[in-house]
């Protein structure tokens, strides 16, 4: 399945030899993942949220033609629609009382 997109940080020296336990884990499912799900690594918070974008806008692309026309399908709810439902829920309130 590749509609699954995993991010790693990138591990710096320092931490990995003050948590070489944890960094070994790490590694080991990085390694069992193969090639059955994409996988990035990133250095920092803004490369992590560029790699997500990213990701998102390939997969909207892919995807585009299961939601094209998915507004003529689904309505959606105006301001006015909105104002009657409340009015209409206000009113049976009201004449429950």
């Amino acid at each position: 399945m590749r509609d699954i997109a995993i991010f790693f940080k990138k591990i710096n020296k320092a931490a990995s030899n003050a948590s070489r336990g944890d960094v070994r884990k790490i590694r080991e499912f990085r390694e069992s993942l193969g090639g059955r799900y994409l996988f990035k690594e990133y250095e920092s918070h803004e490369m992590f949220a560029y790699y997500l974008e990213a990701s998102l806008a390939k997969w909207l692309r892919d995807h585009e033609d299961e939601w094209s026309g998915l507004e003529e399908r689904t309505p959606i709810p105006t301001a006015t629609d909105r104002d009657d439902e409340t009015r209409s829920s206000r009113l049976k309130k009201t004449r429950r009382r």
